[in-house]
């Protein structure tokens, strides 16, 4: 699942673990009534006691295990207060820059509702409704368990395997610029999309007033309480199961039950919410969602800076440059010493970008094509079962050598007997596939008949309708491969053909190698079959190795692209520059212009509450030490 990814951290507040504080009261409700009292002013924007009692409990929340071992409750205060600054600077900013947006409540109907809602879009808006109840959901979810466990025992929800998902490209969707495309991702989370699919499908979040919990409580009969009541009732089943073994009747939970345990934990969370921030659950939702939308606005102001980034006139030029440079850099130490090319593309990593490939390893460079140097290959292994590995340990004791030819022989007939797993068929009692391979004389081959065959047949991959050879193997190595390494992997593995030194097999199953170097000679798109006391790994020959010539001009937003992947990380170094000097300009502006003030009401709430704190030395700006 891809989860929210963000231009900035979004400032919320942790809804997920305030039990840690449950029982100790941050502040007394007496400062309730002066909670929405303005302390400080930041330009035009007004921060009220709520908020800065609110930033400083949530920061409290994470450091205050660390209180007594170099941070103090003055410490996290000053973090609070930093934090508060630099989030309202940018709010200032961002509201007073040309061109900025606003929307009417006809555009937004959450205009009016909520400080700030002006400048959002209504799909924004929606989003800051729809992540603020699914945060206060699972919180409500975690204490809704509690109950439960108190009266039946569960098995542990088992973690999603995600070793079998390929890494897919980034999407740009709508996005016409790297900062666009950043700035769209904070309203990205397909787990939280999920969890209203999977727990709420009736939740239609146009339709919702801006209740922070009354819609978690299941009404009888709701589709989703159904799922939620069945996925326990599983959970049950099992545990007795694991712990007990098979039985004839299992107990089972009702949904008036799960619903009376939910109703437990609206009011245990609610009192928790009160204890901690002095207000109801209701209210402390509504001041969220409000500072929801402050780091939206912050973050707009965050995307204005990263867009000159891409806007500049010499961007590409600069990255075209850059590259060029790296790639002249690379051929003038490879042509020096050709050999350490070797150890850059045998420990080739996802941060790595081939620039040049000495002609010594160039696989192209002879006639033919079929010089010395590196290829890619994809590997699709399907192992031996635990039975025939057995068979293969005594045999090889009994013959002494792997390599013996009578070992061989009794290894491919054993790999005509395997029996695979399609791991695209859940139904664990009907995911077993056989028949993969057969026999052709004295070597291993693809059943034309079996599963692979319609794809794999004659030794060179066949694409199936609308998809490329590679894309093709991708498919089949989602059915059955085990050798989930390359799943998420960048480049597909890096494989030495040709005259191979002795020691170089060492890194890998020799068998390996030798397919490698088969599915090489036949050509591009071709496999070859090499059984290993693993199993039978197909190799699929996928490319050669070749210097990534690049064109940004053309290909910096194709996401597929080596061109991307070197753009971002340009961009990224870029940005910090940007965003330094940025934030540079907003201290001199707002700090040291004297547009941040405090009042007397904030000096009274540091002596209540016995804060100490130096406002002149926070309105310091540091200055380069060349100055």
């Amino acid at each position: 699942m891809r989860k929210q990814i963000k231009l900035i951290a979004l400032v919320l507040a942790v809804c997920m673990t305030l039990s840690v504080l449950a029982g100790c009261g941050m502040f007394t409700k007496d400062m309730v009534k002066y909670r929405d009292q303005v302390v400080m002013t930041v330009g035009d924007e007004q921060v009220n006691l709520g908020q800065v009692s609110d930033a400083y409990t949530n920061l409290y929340i994470q450091y205050s295990s660390y209180i007594g071992s170099g941070v103090t409750v003055d410490s996290i205060f000053q973090m609070a207060m930093d934090s508060l600054y630099t989030q309202y600077m940018k709010v200032d900013a961002y509201k007073k820059s040309d061109g900025v947006v606003t929307y009417t409540q006809a555009d937004n109907k959450y205009v009016g509702q909520f400080a700030n809602a002006e400048y959002l879009s209504l799909a924004e808006m929606q989003f800051v409704v729809q992540y603020l109840k699914y945060q206060i959901f699972l919180a409500l979810d975690s204490y809704t368990e509690t109950y439960i466990t108190s009266d039946y025992k569960l098995a542990d929800v088992e973690e999603e395997d995600t070793s079998r998902e390929f890494t897919e490209p980034d999407d740009m969707g709508s996005a016409k610029t790297y900062a666009e495309k950043l700035y769209n991702d904070n309203f990205v989370n397909e787990d939280m999309t999920k969890y209203f699919n999977d727990y709420y499908p009736s939740f239609d979040i146009n339709s919702q007033t801006a209740t922070g919990y009354s819609d978690y409580v299941y009404g009888t009969g709701d589709e989703g309480l159904t799922a939620r009541v069945e996925e326990i009732n599983k959970r049950i089943k099992d545990y007795i199961v694991d712990e007990e073994g098979e039985k004839d009747e299992y107990p089972t939970i009702s949904a008036e039950e799960y619903i009376g345990w939910q109703n437990k934990a609206v009011k245990k969370y609610n009192d928790i919410v009160e204890d901690t921030y002095g207000i109801n659950l209701e209210t402390f939702y509504l001041n969220q969602t409000e500072s929801f939308i402050v780091s939206i606005l912050a973050a707009k102001y965050d995307y204005t800076v990263a867009s000159k980034v891409e806007a500049e006139d010499t961007f590409v030029t600069d990255l075209q440059a850059t590259y060029e440079s790296a790639l002249n850099s690379a051929k003038a130490g490879y042509n020096l010493n050709p050999d350490s090319f070797v150890t850059f593309i045998e420990s080739l990593s996802s941060t790595g970008f081939i620039y040049y490939v000495p002609d010594k390893y160039n696989v192209n460079k002879e006639e033919g094509g079929l010089g010395n140097g590196y290829v890619f290959v994809k590997n699709l292994l399907v192992p031996f079962g635990a039975e025939q590995k057995a068979k293969l340990t005594q045999l090889k004791n009994i013959v002494g050598s792997t390599t013996d030819p009578a070992y061989i022989q009794y290894r491919n007939n054993l790999a005509t007997e395997i029996v695979a797993t399609d791991f695209l068929v859940e139904d664990e009692d009907n995911n077993k596939v056989e028949n993969l391979f057969v026999m052709s004389g004295d070597q291993v081959i693809v059943n034309p008949d079996g599963a692979l065959g319609e794809n794999l047949n004659g030794g060179v991959v066949t694409a199936m309708q609308g998809k490329t050879q590679d894309e093709t193997f991708v498919e089949l190595m989602k059915r059955f491969n085990t050798d989930t390494a390359q799943h998420s992997a960048t480049y597909d593995y890096v494989v030495r053909v040709g005259e191979v030194p002795y020691s170089y097999t060492s890194n890998w199953v020799t068998e390996f190698v030798d397919g490698a170097n088969e599915a090489f000679k036949a050509g591009q798109y071709h496999y070859a079959i090499a059984v290993s006391d693993y199993g039978v790994h197909i190799v699929y020959y996928a490319k050669p190795v070749e210097a990534q010539t690049m064109n940004f001009a053309e290909n910096m937003y194709d996401t597929t692209s080596a061109e991307y992947r070197y753009m971002k990380t340009f961009y990224t170094d870029r940005l910090t520059i940007f965003t330094t000097e940025a934030t540079k300009e907003l201290e001199e502006t707002y700090k040291a212009g004297g547009l941040i003030k405090i009042n007397k009401m904030f000096s009274t709430f540091l002596k209540d509450y016995g804060f100490t704190y130096d406002f002149d030395a926070a309105m310091e700006v540091e200055t380069d030490d060349a100055e």
